[in-house]
Order: structure tokens, then C-alpha cells, then sequence
């Protein structure tokens, strides 16, 4: 229904409410993200039936509760305002989301395809905003999607919307600079879970979606194990699905085996497929225990279709050392029956530093660098070198209308930037074998190459690109682009600093 990508680094996607006090102007999210975090703060409490957001200020405790209808494919979302203070306050409530309506591989596959096909509309006699997906054939189902938004307390002002991504957000900006159901209580006593047992698969779900790697097989056999999907097919794996490896030598854990069969079948009922994995790690042997106890935990496990994920039993006496290789590392998730509880392994893990920002950005000129003299100079770019190169000027925050972007490319290797410096590398195929990322996303462009250069007596940092350190200051340094028809690029850059920077300048680099 919404775009989702698996980040493990940042958390650009998903649906997030918004608050503005009027008066003062201060704005902050009900959670974390997607506004930087500030000094109050920031709570998140998963249940079962519903999660809970809560952020504090001094005066003001923003509370959001989010539940999934019994009764309907719905989602809803209760934020509510608790001022302690003695004066009232007129706070604007603005709900975000990035509607997708199509499966995630079509989705990502090709994004700004997929967008073409999203239909918006505002009914003003319900005050509901509406969206569907164009059919691309007469076989594809009608999807409708319905937003609306209601006011328990008084209304101070008209209701406002808008669909347009690029309006909401800015071009060259990020989403940082803008009753309760028993169901799933009723749910574990079907499965036979805790709700303490719930939540440790929660847990190990979450690090499923994230990609998290911290329960992945060690680097080394990562790289030893990498391939092609194809590698996996001689084993009846597709790949298609994230794949958990359950690794066991010893009869006596069996019973974590069934931990993890509870496990899949607790994420199948949340929608979420996998590829169970169990490999019988014993050295070959007379004895059969192990092997009989895994077929029988296997088979007594309710069912799985090919759509939601399957069961796969390896030996490892039976399987070469090449197969073993690449599920280990294609794995998205090892757990190992002799580490006891599958749902507390990841406690096991060394926790990931949080690191404070330490980039100082860079002080400004206070007088403008001179450019280049250009011809039909518009005002964002114009032509030098008697029209061989086309140079683009970015100052104070400026972008270009849309993405303009330069692809330097031989036939088996290649690359393209935009005017503000993001772009992507590949080898072969743009699509199938891209080298660093690409967001396709014209509206927030975010950089997925990025060179970054400090000074180390002032600490200051820029980036020779307009993305992705920019500066928002009257006057800033240009970056000018320009585009030769051979296959090459140059930057010119004019930083502030560059008398000073080249006198002071090491005679050894530092990465």
C-alpha cells in the first residue's frame, strides 16, 4: 500500500504525522523519524495488538497509537496532545505517506514507472482523500485506497492537502526538513504463543525487514559463499524469499527446531514469507536420531505454500561444500540451536554505536566567487567553451527544475551524475548490476556516491558537490558542472577556502 525499502542505515520511508505549533513555528514527528532527533525525548512500545509512540517536551506529550482493524483492511493511527502547560496552543497535525498500490517487486523494479499509474482525488463532502492504480491490462484487480482525518477536539483551521510529492517535500529536500482490537491476542492463542514469545519473533522480524546484518554468517563466508541466485536452485531454493538458516547437530535442541517452525508460522500470519532452512550439521553417522526428530518437526508443522515460504532439510554429510557456502550466504538470518533461545540470540549480539554527528559544515565567502562568463545564461545554466559545454550554477540553496543528469557510459561499464553530484555506477546493466545505489527519485535525489573533504585544523567539511552537505546561506560557493561530448566530466569547484586550503594542505591524504 505504501513504499517501504529495507535500509538498515536510515529510515527515509513509511507513514509519519507531523506537528507544528503555530505560534512559535517549532515542528517535531510523533516519532523519531523522520525529523532529526532534538533533545526531548522519543519513546516506541510494541504489543501485539498495537504500537505506541510517545514524545515529550517540556509542556507538550505527543502520544500516537497505531492499530490494524479486525473489521476491514484499515489502518489507524490515534495521536493525541496532552498540554500541561497554562495557556493553550494551536498545534497543525499533517499526516505523511508514499502510496505504492502494486506488489514491491513491481514497485521497485522500476519507481518512477510505478508512479505513473497512482490516481489521486479529494472528496470534499466526506473530507476523505482517495487513490487508485490505473490497470495496465483488464486482468489487473481494482485497487482503491481511502485517507481521512478527524478532529476529536476543536478545529481552529480548514482542512489541507496535498498529493503532490515534490510540492510537499521540495526538490533537492528529504522528509527531515518536512478503539483497540483483541485480535492479536486471540491470534497467539491460536498459535499457542506468549505474548513475550511474540515479541521476541517481532524482534527477529524486524532484523528480517531491515536487512539488518548482525545475524548474517560471518563476512568471510559471505564472500565465499556469493553467487548468483541460480546457485540456490539446485537445492529447490529460489531465492526470491529471505531465507532463515537454522543450524543443529544435537537431538537434545530439537525443541529450538520447533521454536523456529512456531517462529515462521507466527510471520506467515503477519504476511511476512520466508525460506526455512535446517541443516543437520551432525558428521555423518549410524545413528539417526537427529535426522528422524528433523523430519518429524518438519511434518508436523502446519503447512506452508510455495507463496508463503517453505521448508528445506539439508545434511550436511550430503550437501557439498558449495551449497553450504552459498545458503550460508545468502542467508539473512543464521540462528544456531546450541545458542539456546532463538528469540534471545539477538541479545546476544554487540550493540551498534549510535554516533553523534560530528561534520561541522564550512564557513561561508562573505563576498560572491566570480563564474565563468556564460551565453543564454538562464539563471540556472547556461553555455561555455563556444557551446561545447553546458554548465549548470547552483548558489544559495538553488536546484535545477528536474534532475539533470549526465551518463558517461562504454559498452560495459558506466556511470551518471546530476547537476547536484547524485548519481550511480554499473557494470553491464544499469538495472540488474548496479554498483552503489540509486534512489530514481527525482524529488529528494539523494547521493548513493559521495566524496567528502575536511579540513583537519578547523574541522569543517564540505563536499565538492552540491549534494550531499548543502548549505542554505545567502551566499554560497557555485558548483559548476559541465558536460563534454567525449565520455568525461569536469567539476570546477571555487570554495571559499581554496587560498587557505592549498597553503595548508598535507602532502599525505587520509580516507
Amino acid at each position: 500500500m505504501t513504499r517501504w525499502q529495507a535500509d538498515p542505515t536510515q529510515a527515509r520511508q513509511g507513514a509519519f504525522v507531523y506537528l507544528r505549533d503555530v505560534q512559535s513555528g517549532g515542528l517535531w514527528s510523533d516519532t523519531l523519524r523522520p525529523l532529526q532527533p532534538d533533545a526531548n525525548p522519543h519513546s516506541a512500545v510494541f504489543s501485539e495488538h498495537h504500537a505506541v509512540f510517545t514524545h515529550r517536551s517540556r509542556l507538550l506529550t505527543t502520544r500516537t497509537e497505531v492499530v490494524v482493524s479486525t473489521e476491514a483492511d484499515a489502518e489507524a493511527r490515534r495521536v493525541s496532545l496532552t498540554n500541561t502547560g497554562r495557556h493553550s496552543r494551536e498545534i497543525d497535525v499533517t499526516s505523511y505517506a508514499e502510496l505504492v498500490l502494486a506488489p514491491p517487486a513491481a514497485d521497485q523494479a522500476h519507481l518512477l514507472f510505478s508512479k505513473m499509474f497512482a490516481v489521486t482525488d479529494y472528496l470534499p463532502e466526506l473530507g476523505v482523500l482517495i487513490a487508485t492504480r490505473r490497470k495496465r491490462s483488464p486482468e489487473d484487480p481494482d485497487i482503491w485506497a481511502a485517507h481521512i482525518a478527524v478532529a476529536e477536539g476543536e478545529e481552529t483551521a480548514a482542512l489541507q492537502f496535498e498529493t503532490d510529492r515534490a510540492r510537499f517535500i521540495g526538490r533537492g529536500s528529504d522528509l527531515s526538513q518536512v478503539r483497540m482490537d483483541t485480535q492479536g491476542k486471540v491470534q497467539l492463542r491460536h498459535l499457542g504463543l506468549t505474548s513475550a514469545r511474540a515479541a521476541e519473533f517481532q524482534r527477529l522480524a524486524g532484523m528480517i525487514i531491515r536487512a539488518d546484518p548482525r545475524l548474517r554468517a560471518r563476512r568471510s563466508q559471505v564472500l565465499a559463499g556469493a553467487g548468483p541466485q541460480s546457485d540456490l536452485w539446485p537445492l529447490g531454493i529460489s531465492g526470491d524469499l529471505p531465507i532463515v538458516l537454522f543450524v543443529i547437530c544435537e537431538a537434545e535442541d530439537i525443541s529450538r527446531l520447533q521454536e523456529v517452525l512456531d517462529a515462521v508460522e507466527y510471520w506467515r500470519s503477519k504476511l511476512l514469507a520466508v525460506d526455512l532452512v535446517i541443516l543437520n550439521d551432525r558428521a555423518s553417522s549410524y545413528v539417526q536420531d537427529l535426522p528422524n526428530a528433523v523430519d518429524a518437526a518438519a511434518r508436523a508443522a502446519t503447512p506452508i505454500t510455495a507463496k508463503a515460504g517453505a521448508v528445506h532439510i539439508l545434511r550436511a554429510d550430503l550437501t557439498t561444500p558449495e551449497a553450504r557456502r552459498a545458503v550460508l550466504a545468502a542467508a539473512a538470518v543464521v540462528l544456531v540451536a546450541s545458542r539456546g533461545n532463538i528469540g534471545t540470540q539477538p541479545e546476544q549480539l554487540a550493540k551498534v554505536p549510535v554516533q553523534a554527528e560530528t561534520f561541522r559544515p564550512a564557513a561561508l565567502p562573505a563576498t560572491p566567487v566570480p563564474l565563468p562568463v556564460l551565453e543564454f545564461f538562464n539563471g540556472t545554466g547556461g553555455f561555455a567553451e563556444d557551446g561545447r559545454e553546458y554548465v549548470t550554477v547552483l548558489r544559495d540553496g538553488q536546484t535545477t527544475p528536474a534532475p539533470w543528469v549526465n551518463v558517461v557510459a562504454n559498452p560495459g561499464f558506466g556511470f551518471h551524475v546530476s547537476a547536484e553530484g547524485s548519481g550511480f555506477t554499473w557494470s553491464e546493466n544499469s538495472r540488474e548490476n548496479a554498483l552503489t545505489p540509486w534512489s530514481n527519485d527525482p524529488v529528494t535525489d539523494p547521493s548513493g556516491e559521495a566524496i567528502y573533504l575536511q579540513d583537519h585544523d578547523s574541522g569543517q567539511v564540505w563536499t565538492p558537490t552540491a549534494l550531499p552537505i548543502r548549505t542554505k546561506a545567502p551566499i554560497s560557493p557555485a558548483t559548476v558542472l559541465a558536460i563534454r561530448p567525449l565520455n568525461t566530466r569536469r567539476t570546477v569547484l571555487a570554495p571559499p577556502w581554496c587560498n587557505s586550503f592549498r597553503a595548508k594542505a598535507r602532502s599525505r591524504s587520509r580516507a
